[in-house]
C-alpha cells in the first residue's frame, strides 16, 4: 500500500504520541509529590505546629459534641450535648466569638457581653445568678464554651506530646496528609475523668472505667498548616473492653473535638471594647 508523504507525516505523529503518552510518568499521590516518600507522621506533627504557631490570626470552628454509642465505629447513637461554635484566634492569645459577644484569653480568662444587664461579664458567671431560663442557658453556654474551647495551637501541642507513636491515617487525601496518634490508656483515663462526664452506675464506689483517647490531624500538603484536628474520647466500663484493651462491644461513653481551621493571618486586627479590656485585666 502506497501512502502519500502527508499519510506518512500523520501516521509518525500519532505513533510519537501514543508513544509518549505511554512513557509518561504517572501523576503523583494526593498529598505528595512523585518519588518521594510521605513525610514522617512525627515530623509532620511537629512542622504543622510550627506553621501554625507562626501564623498572626486564623478562624476556627469547634463542633464539640458527647453521647454514648454501641458499635465499633463509635459513632453516637444516643447525644447528650452538640454544639458548634466559630472564632477568631488572635497571636494565640486572644479568641473573639462573635456569637457569643465573647473574648477570651490563652491564659483562661474571658467575659461576655449580657444584653439584659448592658455591662460586660465574667464568662463563667454562675447559672444560679439567672433570672430565667433563657439566661440560664446563655450562662452555661458561655462557661461550657470556655471549659471546652480550647486555643487550636495547645490542642495541636497536646498530639505533639505523643507524636512518638504517630503513624498515618485515612485522611491523606486530596491534598492533604493524615495523621493520628494515640494516649496511653492511664493519659487517657486521666483526660476522660478530667472532662467531667457523668459516670453511669449507683452506689459509693462507681463501675472500674477504662479509657481511650486518640488525636487525628488533617494537614495541608502545600503549606503544613493544620486544617482539621479532632480529638475523640472513649470510656467504657472494663467489662465491655476486648483483648486488645480497645473498647470494641457494648454501650460506651464518646466525647468529639472536631477544630476546622482556615483563614489563615487574613483576619483583621482585634480591637477589644475598653470596656472588655478593663474586665479582663482585673480577673
Amino acid at each position: 500500500m502506497n501512502l502519500a508523504p502527508s499519510s506518512w507525516v500523520l501516521v509518525v505523529s500519532c505513533a510519537l504520541s501514543m508513544a509518549s503518552a505511554l512513557a509518561a510518568p504517572a501523576p503523583p499521590p494526593a498529598g505528595g509529590e512523585a518519588g518521594k516518600e510521605p513525610p514522617r507522621p512525627a515530623k509532620l506533627l511537629g512542622d504543622s505546629l510550627r506553621n501554625l504557631r507562626s501564623q498572626k490570626s486564623l478562624k476556627v470552628q469547634l463542633l464539640f459534641q458527647s453521647g454514648v454509642s454501641d458499635n465499633a465505629e463509635h459513632k453516637i447513637n444516643s447525644r447528650r450535648k452538640r454544639y458548634d461554635w466559630r472564632a477568631e484566634v488572635h497571636d494565640h492569645q486572644i479568641m473573639h466569638v462573635p456569637d457569643m459577644k465573647a473574648y477570651r484569653t490563652a491564659q483562661k480568662k474571658g467575659v461576655r457581653y449580657s444584653t439584659k444587664d448592658r455591662r460586660w461579664q465574667n464568662i463563667t458567671t454562675d447559672v444560679t445568678f439567672a433570672q430565667n431560663g433563657e439566661e440560664w442557658k446563655e450562662l452555661y453556654e458561655a462557661k461550657l464554651l470556655h471549659d471546652v474551647f480550647a486555643f487550636p495551637a495547645a490542642v495541636l501541642s497536646e498530639a505533639v506530646r505523643y507524636s512518638k507513636i504517630a503513624k498515618p491515617s485515612q485522611a491523606g487525601r486530596g491534598g492533604l496528609h493524615g495523621v493520628r496518634t494515640e494516649l496511653p490508656a492511664k493519659d487517657a483515663l486521666k483526660l476522660y475523668s478530667s472532662l467531667r462526664v457523668p459516670q453511669e452506675g449507683s452506689g459509693p464506689r462507681p463501675p472500674r472505667i477504662f479509657a481511650e483517647a486518640f488525636y487525628e490531624v488533617e494537614i495541608d500538603a502545600s503549606t503544613t498548616l493544620p486544617t482539621r484536628i479532632r480529638l475523640t474520647v472513649l470510656a467504657a466500663q472494663q467489662v465491655f473492653v476486648g483483648k486488645s484493651q480497645k473498647i470494641e462491644t457494648g454501650e460506651h461513653q464518646v466525647v468529639e473535638f472536631e477544630y476546622l481551621l482556615s483563614e489563615f493571618g487574613q483576619i483583621k486586627e482585634l480591637v477589644l471594647p475598653a470596656d472588655a479590656s478593663a474586665l479582663l485585666t482585673k480577673l
